[in-house]
């Protein structure tokens, strides 16, 4: 089983001083163009997807965080600053910038200030999630294992300490095995980094949005669905979405309400269509309920 390993640290950005769409290598100091890559810009989907999916709205596309995502991905893959007691969010000395070792244990903010004032032009504080896996990270795997961890499903939907966080701009980075995400408070004033290939992207986004509408349902609709389960994450959801659709329950969806994943065999625009419905399911189906959303 393949081992999946990720932390979730924040510190503050500030000033910088490279244009929003050109890069530090972290070998040879040159400066080189950016684009946002399709692993890059389905995991920004699907992350704008799970907002829209608990009634956020979208945030857009950063190219000063995306700049410093990018930064600090090479510098991981390339250098491996965390080692030791250091930890993801650390930066070697092998680069553009002064070295930091970021250690919750022994808390230096001044490393960290410093590495936004160096490096984006983004004038406010933002804020890093950081992902690492055994092989190539794939963004569906990323993102699953955000949203099924309390600590980062609530930075990414604004909840509990994050509650007072109204993110305005992100930035993201997917690079062999890690994947980075950094999120702003204030608007980028710089303009979006262009993308890689934007056909195939579109694409993909249109896809996304398909998927996500017809599987997941977050505003009440005045029907009467008969639901045969409910569950903590959306993977577990999905899952049992995918067998109950298999099992002939084609217009089965998810509902997700107070926390909760619901699987919905049927949704229905009367009280006794509901109960109608309910009674011609068989024995494996004899405990599902019927609740109004």
């Amino acid at each position: 089983m393949k081992k999946l390993f990720y932390k979730i640290l924040i510190f503050s950005i500030f000033y910088s001083i490279i244009p929003f769409n050109k890069i530090y290598s972290s070998d040879d100091n040159k400066i080189k163009d950016i684009c946002i890559t399709k692993k890059e810009y389905r995991l920004y989907t699907l992350i704008n997807a799970f907002r829209v999916e608990n009634e956020l709205s979208e945030i857009p596309l950063s190219g000063s965080l995306s700049v410093l995502a990018k930064l600090h991905i090479n510098d991981l893959i390339t250098n491996h600053p965390d080692t030791s007691i250091c930890n993801l969010h650390s930066w070697s000395d092998k680069g553009s910038w002064k070295a930091c070792c970021y250690n919750k244990y022994i808390f230096q903010p001044s490393c960290m200030y410093n590495k936004a004032k160096e490096l984006t032009k983004y004038k406010a504080k933002a804020y890093e999630m950081v992902f690492w896996e055994s092989s190539d990270a794939n963004p569906d795997s990323v993102i699953q294992s955000w949203i099924n961890t309390f600590a980062s499903a609530d930075m990414i939907l604004s909840r509990d300490k994050w509650e007072n966080f109204k993110w305005k701009s992100i930035g993201i980075a997917v690079k062999g095995e890690y994947a980075i995400v950094w999120f702003g408070e204030i608007k980028d004033m710089e303009e979006e980094p262009e993308l890689c290939d934007k056909k195939i992207l579109i694409s993909d986004t249109i896809k996304i949005q398909k998927e996500e509408s017809n599987k997941i349902i977050t505003k009440k609709t005045g029907k009467y669905y008969i639901i045969f389960g409910s569950v903590d994450n959306k993977k577990d959801a999905v899952r049992k979405l995918e067998q109950c659709r298999k099992e002939n329950f084609h217009d089965a969806v998810i509902m997700f309400k107070d926390n909760k994943f619901r699987i919905c065999l049927s949704g229905h625009e009367t009280l006794k269509e509901a109960r109608t419905a309910r009674e011609k399911l068989n024995e494996i189906y004899k405990d599902a309920w019927i609740l109004k959303f």
